[in-house]
């Protein structure tokens, strides 16, 4: 099979038929586009994703993926958070609306309200959308087809490692660019599957986490897939990330099913102050894409 040749439903980044079977993980089929490289789960059937997202994935992660404690594992993030920003404003003549998707519990929308947006964000999960509005933060639940926000007009609008999610990335895409104002600004992250790590590690590579990532772009496919959606790529960065101790330990332990680190995990969560140690890392296999309406 892994040799097969197949002829697919088009990849949604270049609408080429052309691709081979990549891996299988999770029971789930990856193939890889012969012209742009994005890698993409296929079949993709319909699923409630936000029974994915419930209150283990932002607290506890016991089924392995998600947070051990999202606010805790996301505050070494603060100053990355805070130069991704910068670099939206360098782009802006001013700060204005900003609308932060796959907000979680409004961890990015206080940083942006703090340095002067008036931010806002929508979240698929219901448990984390509750966190963030008990916090007094502009947090909805729903997602992007709900419409909520179709009144208003952004100047900028956020999706940090929130991509690679989306069942059909072209639809949100889309829904994105109608709540941008003229020359609105798009940010977003998300994993590189062209990076010499991820060729490197192949179907070993810790981010080949289906039914929680479901695409994996390529330098080359993202900015294609932005540029056919009508916007103008203006920068492609690789910015490291912070993490804490505990957090990297369960991603470990969970990528290598490693008991022993899941035992490590669960004594570092009596001690938080060792478990919230920061360490920062760059892989370079996590891309920050900003781009500009057309």
């Amino acid at each position: 099979m892994e040799n097969d040749y197949q002829k697919l439903a088009k990849c949604i980044a270049c609408s080429s038929t052309q691709n081979t079977f990549f891996c299988r993980k999770n029971d789930f089929d990856l193939y890889r586009c012969g012209s742009c490289g994005h890698i993409f789960v296929y079949p993709l059937s319909e699923y409630d994703a936000s029974s994915l997202y419930n209150e283990d994935y932002f607290s506890g992660a016991e089924r392995g993926s998600g947070y051990v404690d999202y606010d805790q594992d996301k505050e070494p993030m603060r100053s990355v958070f805070e130069e991704y920003l910068k670099r939206i404003e360098s782009r802006y003549s001013r700060k204005g609306n900003l609308l932060d998707v796959g907000a979680a519990t409004g961890f990015f929308v206080d940083i942006a309200q703090k340095m002067g947006w008036n931010a806002c964000g929508l979240e698929i999960s219901e448990y984390a959308a509750e966190i963030a509005q008990e916090k007094g933060l502009d947090v909805v639940w729903g997602t992007l087809r709900d419409g909520m926000f179709q009144e208003m007009s952004f100047n900028a609008i956020t999706l940090w490692d929130v991509l690679e999610h989306f069942q059909n990335p072209n639809r949100e895409i889309r829904a994105c660019s109608k709540l941008l104002g003229v020359n609105g600004i798009l940010a977003l992250s998300t994993p590189d599957s062209s990076s010499w790590y991820a060729r490197i590690m192949g179907k070993r590579w810790h981010l080949l986490v289906p039914p929680e990532h479901l695409h994996y772009f390529t330098q080359k496919s993202v900015k294609i897939f932005l540029e056919r959606n009508n916007f103008d790529c203006e920068e492609i960065i690789k910015i490291g990330k912070t993490f804490t101790l505990e957090y990297i330990l369960h991603t470990v332990a969970e990528w290598q099913k490693s008991s022993l680190l899941r035992k490590v995990v669960r004594f570092l969560k009596k001690y938080p102050r060792l478990g919230g140690f920061a360490i920062s890392i760059n892989l370079r296999d996590n891309m920050v894409v900003i781009v500009r309406k057309k």
